[in-house]
């Protein structure tokens, strides 16, 4: 799941114009289809130190801390993301 933020910042740095969804469509989209926000705790942040610097966005490296700290499965299309084992699942490799 691509978060709002990211969405946003990608849609910033890569100047797609009209961004691809709404922000309110984005966030419609994402209640609708079952998932529940996870906000970024303190657990989360301090997990972040402990992260092996094998990737630098910030965006990609927040989502890994919350998939540590609450053992869940990151599903993402980004193969720079392989070496954080099985937590970070690529499921597909971005062109």
């Amino acid at each position: 799941m691509v978060t709002p933020e990211h969405h946003s910042w990608l849609c910033v740095i890569t100047r797609l114009d009209p961004p691809p969804y709404p922000a309110g469509e984005l966030a419609a989209k994402i209640t609708a289809s079952g998932f529940q926000e996870l906000p970024v705790s303190v657990a989360h942040t301090l997990a972040l130190e402990r992260l092996p610097l094998h990737h630098r966005d910030p965006f990609d490296r927040i989502l890994l801390a919350q998939a540590h700290v609450e053992h869940l499965r990151l599903l993402m299309c980004d193969a720079g993301l392989k070496p954080y084992g099985p937590v970070c699942q690529v499921i597909a490799e971005a062109n």
